[in-house]
């Protein structure tokens, strides 16, 4: 892999087509939610859904750290690292209170509140050892789109399948940087693992549900 492959994948595979894949994933594929949502408003909500979990937070994060661009937000100190997970954890966890108070269907709370506990952990796991985000975020996705499965209008298997794939490209393209080591990357990916199946775990089996939209 070139590293000018490497920078693109690095910078644009996880800030940004990371999540605005996993909110697409969500309004289309899942059967509650694709269901609900009126065809003439569907692209409203879609947009406001990617607003409000990519865009807002990569701004607040940006003006936090004075890091105006990806490609400084891709580089930052551990001390940075912990500060921007910490605003995401937080903004994240206020949406998902903000969704339940709106009623928004499940699966979407759901995601909100395992972005804001993957935050979190990130944020407390980088204050003794590195770990990468990268991997740590496609993990997640992995795991949302087998959850998705459980209710979805499509066969996830392919889904699935690109989303490690890709996870991996992006992976590859933070040890072809010399953003991480080999152990970085692969305990990002297990803990992530861990992380967002045991969120969505406890909130399937023990969350208490206000009606979706």
């Amino acid at each position: 892999m070139s590293k000018r492959l490497a920078k693109f994948l690095s910078i644009f595979g996880h800030p940004v087509f990371l999540p605005v894949y996993g909110v697409l994933a969500v309004t289309q594929w899942h059967f509650l939610v694709a269901a609900k949502l009126i065809p003439e408003t569907r692209w409203i909500f879609v947009f406001a859904y990617i607003l409000s979990l990519t865009v807002i937070p990569l701004i607040g994060v940006a003006l936090m750290l004075k890091k105006y661009t990806l490609d400084e937000l891709s580089h930052m100190s551990k001390e940075e690292r912990i500060s921007a997970s910490g605003v995401l954890a937080g903004v994240y966890l206020f949406m998902a209170f903000a969704f339940r108070t709106l009623y928004v269907a499940p699966i979407l709370q759901a995601m909100v509140i395992a972005l804001g506990i993957s935050a979190l952990v990130l944020a407390i796991a980088t204050r003794s050892f590195r770990i990468s985000f990268h991997s740590f975020g496609w993990a997640g996705l992995t795991v949302l789109f087998f959850i998705i499965g459980r209710n979805a209008v499509i066969n996830m298997s392919v889904p699935i399948l690109v989303s490690v794939l890709l996870g991996a490209l992006v992976m590859t393209s933070r040890l072809v940087l010399g953003a991480h080591q080999h152990r970085e990357v692969y305990a990002g990916y297990i803990i992530g693992l861990i992380c967002n199946s045991l969120v969505y775990l406890i909130y399937f089996n023990y969350g208490i549900y206000l009606p979706s939209l």
